[in-house]
């Protein structure tokens, strides 16, 4: 099983989970020339919300792919010009779907539109990802699946300090960003891995992903990284990456 994070940011959001015989991607916020030549196939594309940075390539991505969009109702309603002319499937949270070799879970995140998460399993492998974007904190639900996952792919969407600095962002998105329906801070991050592993908890791999160029950096979340959760360094990557992540490795 492998994790791809090809594009991860405040611009841009496409995410392929594959293995051997299955292939899905999550958001496609991307044009098609930004997949097509990274990825052979695709069964399924599941989508978070349907902001922009998620969903801007999702035409293209569809129809090359001829991969059906599954979809909640509620994201769906919130923009549906977006999926004219795209074969739709309405996302249940249960039963959980299956594609190919995968059981795909959709959860709720806290954002200003209605947005999802998701928990992969590979069967065949045993393996798990779970993908936590676009909310402004973490629920019960989402600590559920994020302690249970051999993979964590986490929100570090901007820096507060940077944030609260940043002269091109007007009061009120400042706010917006900060608030319980926004995004994860680099520090909301950190803390909230900090937890799991005080808790127990091992990973095979953390992911920071959505990671903003105007008000977060590299040097940034990094130095976050070290204060609060420095045995982890081993195995954090920060999306997105030039080639899959490979969870056997």
């Amino acid at each position: 099983m492998t994790v791809f994070p090809i594009a991860s940011s405040s611009s841009g959001n496409l995410c392929v989970i594959e293995n051997s015989t299955t292939s899905i991607i999550i958001d496609a916020g991307i044009p098609l020339k930004g997949i097509k030549p990274l990825c052979k196939k695709v069964d399924a594309i599941f989508v978070t919300h349907s902001h922009t940075d998620h969903v801007s390539g999702i035409g293209p991505i569809h129809r090359h792919y001829k991969a059906p969009i599954y979809i909640k109702r509620s994201a769906y309603n919130d923009k549906p010009k977006v999926f004219e002319k795209c074969e739709l499937v309405e996302l249940q949270e249960t039963p959980a779907t299956l594609i190919g070799d995968f059981i795909v879970e959709p959860f709720p995140t806290k954002h200003d539109t209605p947005s999802f998460g998701y928990y992969v399993t590979d069967w065949s492998s045993k393996r798990s990802v779970c993908l936590i974007t676009d909310t402004g904190f973490i629920t019960p639900l989402m600590k559920k699946y994020a302690s249970k996952a051999d993979v964590l792919m986490l929100e570090a969407d901007y820096d507060v300090t940077s944030l609260e600095e940043f002269e091109e962002y007007p009061d009120f998105l400042k706010a917006r960003i900060a608030s319980d329906w926004g995004h994860l801070s680099n520090e909301q991050s950190t803390k909230f891995i900090r937890e799991l592993l005080d808790e127990g908890k091992k990973f095979l791999k953390v992911v920071f992903i959505h990671m903003s160029v105007r008000t977060n950096s590299e040097e940034l979340l990094m130095n976050q990284v070290e204060k609060d959760i420095p045995e982890i360094l081993p195995i954090v990557t920060l999306a997105p990456t030039i080639k899959p992540i490979d969870l056997d490795e």
